[in-house]
């Protein structure tokens, strides 16, 4: 069993109040540790517990058996995602410029129609028009009387350009159809 024993150094008391206090202190600290400190210096004592000499009984009866410690699971945590890092690219007298590529699109183009269009034109009468019937007309209220109204005609307007659509027919047409009266008159 080793011991270790330190001693503080000496110092020279400035102070005879202040020497009374310290050692008043040291004493009454060493009476609870059952140490004698009567010349003045505080000793302190470390040394390791007292372990047994012999091997207790209870200890050599049993084996020692291992005891698996269990291992700890790590918990999984959520993967946090890369942060995409922009690449520079170093800019250079030199660095080819792409061309714009070309790219045909269809655009629907109006198909003009092989045949005259028609438009419906406005035309007055230059002369009222008469009724043939005979109209009664009460006393008390005015009859209305008939004014010029427009009359629309159809009017063709040919295409100021020659316009070679080839429309095919849906069905071949029979030729007695065409030729034959449906009503017997005139």
């Amino acid at each position: 069993m080793t011991m270790l024993v330190l001693a503080s150094s000496l110092a020279d008391p400035i102070d005879k109040n202040s020497e009374k206090l310290q050692s008043a202190s040291e004493a009454k600290r060493h009476e609870k540790r059952n140490i004698d400190c009567s010349n003045g210096h505080s000793i302190h004592i470390y040394c390791p517990p007292e372990a047994p000499l012999e091997p207790s009984s209870f200890l050599v009866q049993q084996p020692v058996v291992h005891v698996p410690v269990p291992v700890p699971v790590p918990v999984p945590q959520p993967v946090p995602h890369p942060v995409p890092v922009p690449v520079v690219v170093p800019v250079t007298k030199h660095v080819p410029v792409p061309l714009p590529i070309h790219v045909e699109r269809t655009v629907q183009v109006p198909v003009p129609k092989p045949y005259p269009v028609e438009k419906i034109v406005h035309v007055d009468r230059p002369v009222p028009v008469t009724f043939e019937k005979h109209v009664h007309i009460p006393v008390d209220r005015l009859v209305p009387v008939p004014q010029p109204f427009p009359v629309e005609k159809i009017v063709h307007v040919d295409r100021p350009y020659p316009v070679p659509v080839a429309v095919p027919k849906p069905y071949a047409v029979p030729a007695f159809i065409h030729k034959h009266k449906l009503f017997n008159c005139c």
